[in-house]
């Protein structure tokens, strides 16, 4: 799981970009952190280990030019807190082999060694770990979107059949040097919000990633989580992702998700938002959407999360003064990360 933002507009992209980073990364991110920007037929890149508090201060970031750019803040889920799993090479974003396609992802795909197994005798997979003969799973889908657009596939059709590929939970989001006015985004089942303003259009994975630019674009949404997402200056256009499969619309019973934060907070203690949300998960959560607890196993088994529902409630919570919220610096995967960590007031 990790933390994305895209921009495309007249304000400074750089600027932006890591605004929206840094109020993410506390949540679900900071093990890594990378830039990529569209400038003049090609793409300027950055990216290093930790948080932007220590990566911000290289002069990568300050020498990245453009009016398009996508960013991303890494977040391991590995349980053996290793940091040799958080290096340079499985850091997002990455450009394919041809130089003209830039990707990042969130989620989790859970099939990618099959791809991996058919793709690593025609590319080169820098996020490849020779001790364990494995890479990221993200990369896989930056190598296949590539094939796709190389078969002559536009940006849309080609995200469509590569999302149709995999399995899991993933949001994809991706730039190409031939459409310098546009980033597109596959989506299944991953937060993701929109901000549209006047001739600009912004991505984030949380709402706190836009805060910003709050009031300053005239419309927030949330696009449907089964979708291709096309930005542009003049706004968004959204398609269907993939037909065949079936998105869940749940809405929380507020009271019931608010009674179990508070419960389990009381019994974990002071806890980041992630293992919150596992902990809450392990103990059953139909009730809260008005599901048995069969069919809530089934959504987690077809890769539904509800981390963002909870994060919501979470600020509501703390804006009542029920929940107390504070950041701590910690080491995690070799690096010290900001994590922002709840408790009950």
């Amino acid at each position: 799981m990790c933390q994305l933002g895209a921009y495309l507009g007249d304000r400074p992209v750089i600027e932006t970009l890591l605004d929206s980073i840094r109020a993410q990364e506390g949540y679900i991110g900071g093990h890594s952190t990378g830039v990529a920007t569209l400038h003049e037929g090609g793409f300027d890149l950055y990216k290093d280990l930790g948080p932007l508090n220590g990566v911000a201060e290289e002069a990568g970031f300050s020498e990245l030019t453009g009016n398009a750019g996508i960013a991303h803040s890494r977040y391991l889920t590995e349980p053996t807190n290793n940091g040799r799993y958080n290096f340079l090479g499985a850091s997002h974003p990455w450009i394919d082999d041809t130089g003209k396609l830039v990707l990042m992802h969130n989620g989790v795909i859970t099939n990618y060694r099959m791809h991996f197994d058919s793709l690593r005798e025609r590319h080169v997979f820098q996020s490849y770990i020779e001790e364990f003969d494995d890479i990221c799973d993200s990369e896989v889908a930056l190598h296949l979107l590539s094939e796709e657009v190389s078969k002559g596939a536009g940006m849309p059709d080609a995200l469509r059949r590569v999302a149709q590929e995999l399995t899991g939970l993933f949001l994809l989001c991706a730039m190409h040097v031939d459409h310098p006015e546009t980033i597109w985004i596959a989506n299944w089942l991953m937060p993701c919000y929109v901000a549209l303003g006047e001739g600009e259009a912004m991505f984030s994975s949380v709402r706190a990633g836009l805060r910003h630019v709050k009031g300053e674009m005239s419309h927030v949404f949330q696009p449907p989580k089964n979708s291709i997402i096309e930005m542009t200056r003049g706004g968004v256009s959204i398609t269907p992702m993939d037909p065949m499969r079936k998105t869940p619309v749940l809405k929380p019973n507020v009271f019931e998700l608010s009674r179990r934060i508070i419960e389990t907070l009381k019994d974990v203690g002071e806890a980041p938002l992630l293992p919150l949300s596992l902990a809450m998960s392990q103990r059953g959560r139909g009730e809260v959407f008005g599901l048995t607890e069969k069919e809530w196993e089934d959504l987690q088994d077809a890769g539904f999360g509800d981390t963002n529902i909870n994060l919501e409630v979470l600020n509501m919570l703390a804006s009542e003064g029920r929940v107390n919220v504070r950041t701590v610096t910690r080491r995690e995967y070799g690096v010290m990360v900001p994590r922002i960590m709840f408790s009950v007031s």
